[in-house]
């Protein structure tokens, strides 16, 4: 885990049929127990307001593109991200690694710095 600790603690901001928190915690059972996944994208899972949460977290995981099956709150935050209309994010948090997946939409990883 990162600075000697025993767990970090990534957020999750993506509900897609192909990319949502029961397919990362089924891969990540094993290979990485010291990864604690929260689950920002679906209503009901973390008590509103949700953007102060994501800075409770080491890693943001966030996707461009529609984002119809993810919550209303959700989808503002993940919007305001991409848009740069949260300034206060960028201040805390760095791009760490990006990707394009088949359907054209781009996956991001954000680490706080």
């Amino acid at each position: 885990a990162a600075d000697g600790r025993e767990h970090v603690q990534l957020g999750n901001l993506v509900n897609r049929t192909y990319s949502n928190n029961a397919i990362f915690n089924y891969l990540m059972y094993d290979s990485y127990p010291a990864i604690e996944l929260r689950e920002f994208a679906r209503a009901g899972w973390e008590t509103p307001p949700l953007y102060p949460k994501l800075f409770e977290c080491d890693y943001i995981l966030l996707m461009s593109g529609p984002q119809e099956r993810s919550s209303e709150e959700a989808q503002e935050v993940a919007t305001g991200i991409l848009t740069g209309s949260l300034p206060s994010f960028h201040q805390a948090f760095d791009l760490l690694w990006q990707h394009g997946v088949p359907d054209g939409d781009v996956a991001y990883l954000y680490k706080r710095r």
